[in-house]
């Protein structure tokens, strides 16, 4: 049997770096609005008490967060990027399948291959370039909107909300 839809990704250090930056998007938020909180509760302490202790805290979570959206995902996206080359000596890439009943994952040069269920799908989101799906939080298969074969990605994404009626869908 044909398959409906066929994907080729390439996983680059950019297609990481966004699905990173993606599927971390709502832990960014809530840390961004912590620290606001604690450095604007921070800032009005050393207004009223005047105390120097004060300064080192607000000054901590302004570093705190240039680390955590800077220099964390560049870090992390390095480490899995360079795991990979030292693996397989080159860029891996991926071959996915969606049948009617099924999705067909290979990756090369690894050869791994795994067919799943859309019920278990759990989350599917959307970037600029890619759909990420999330398989039981330990997995995620990403997919390159621009490396889809005769397809549009209306029709994609019809299928998909059809199939995968368990996943929470942001597209």
């Amino acid at each position: 049997m044909e398959p409906l839809f066929t994907n080729s990704c390439l996983l680059t250090k950019e297609v990481y770096k966004e699905a990173y930056l993606a599927i971390t998007r709502t832990r960014r938020i809530l840390v961004v609005i912590l620290s606001a909180i604690i450095l604007v509760s921070s800032i009005f302490e050393i207004y009223w008490t005047d105390d120097v202790l004060f300064y080192f805290f607000a000054g901590f979570f302004v570093l705190f967060a240039v680390y955590y959206f800077v220099f964390f995902p560049r870090r992390a996206v390095n480490i899995t990027y360079q795991r990979n080359q030292e693996v397989y000596h080159e860029e891996t890439s991926s071959t996915v399948k969606f049948y009617e009943d099924r999705i067909e994952t290979k990756s090369i040069p690894s050869n791994a291959e795994a067919t799943l269920r859309y019920d278990q799908i759990v989350r599917i989101k959307a970037t600029r370039q890619l759909y990420i799906f999330t398989i039981r939080q330990k997995m995620l298969i990403i997919l390159d909107k621009g490396k889809f074969e005769n397809i549009n990605l209306i029709e994609f994404e019809h299928f998909i909300k059809e199939k995968a009626v368990k996943a929470k869908v942001m597209l």
